[in-house]
């Protein structure tokens, strides 16, 4: 009853829009809970209220077409209610539309969580540590192998122009490019995969996250 006409209106043409981008089933949840966020957006750009989000970055890296989701989406309310909400806002509705893809991906993923299970398995023994499964840490990286694994079964590579980060990534922490030697592997025997130097680099970022958190302990 709290959320405006218009907010449901704009949500459904997101959700149709995201649906195409993406070529995906999405949550059929996902135009109430983003009727919930555009509201609520609306209301703290009024009341002058700005939120940051401190994993923007990531999200623009790794989430190139929910991103552009979002994008649209604040267009839209730019358009029909003639509200210019802050940029940082495309990454907050591009959460949304990663939660709804990634709720229907666990529905697949008896051969997904293995995989997951087994590359955590060998990030632990690499490390000598147990991960915390609870952590924030390790439910970003979660979310990352799902995504990992959809844009490998979809041949659907990362571009970037990271390739020297890469190289100073190989550089500077030598043993987690051994464990990602050791997943590289994983991937090419278990799934006859190849992972790309970008899907590299940021399985790295996400090794070296997981490594360093204080909720992982020896």
């Amino acid at each position: 009853q709290d959320i405006s006409v218009e907010a449901f209106e704009i949500a459904d043409k997101v959700m149709n829009y995201a649906s195409i981008v993406l070529d995906c089933e999405l949550n059929a949840n996902l135009v109430f809970t983003l009727a919930d966020h555009l509201n609520f957006a609306i209301k703290r750009h009024e009341q002058g209220v700005n939120l940051k989000l401190p994993i923007v970055t990531d999200i623009e890296q790794l989430f190139e077409q929910e991103i552009d989701v979002g994008r649209y989406a604040l267009t839209l309310i730019q358009d029909r209610l003639q509200i210019s909400l802050p940029k940082v806002e495309a990454a907050y509705i591009a959460l949304n539309i990663i939660n709804s893809e990634f709720n229907n991906m666990r529905k697949d993923g008896d051969i997904n969580d293995k995989i997951i299970q087994d590359i955590t398995v060998l990030i632990e023994r690499n490390f000598n540590i147990k991960i915390d499964i609870e952590s924030f840490s390790y439910s970003r990286f979660v979310s990352h192998m799902y995504y990992l694994l959809k844009r490998e079964k979809k041949n659907h590579r990362i571009k970037s122009d990271n390739k020297r980060l890469y190289q100073s990534l190989v550089d500077t922490y030598p043993k987690t490019y051994q464990c990602l030697l050791q997943i590289k592997n994983y991937f090419n025997t278990a799934c006859d995969w190849n992972l790309a130097d970008e899907e590299c680099l940021y399985l790295m970022l996400h090794i070296n996250r997981l490594y360093a958190r204080e909720d992982c302990y020896q």
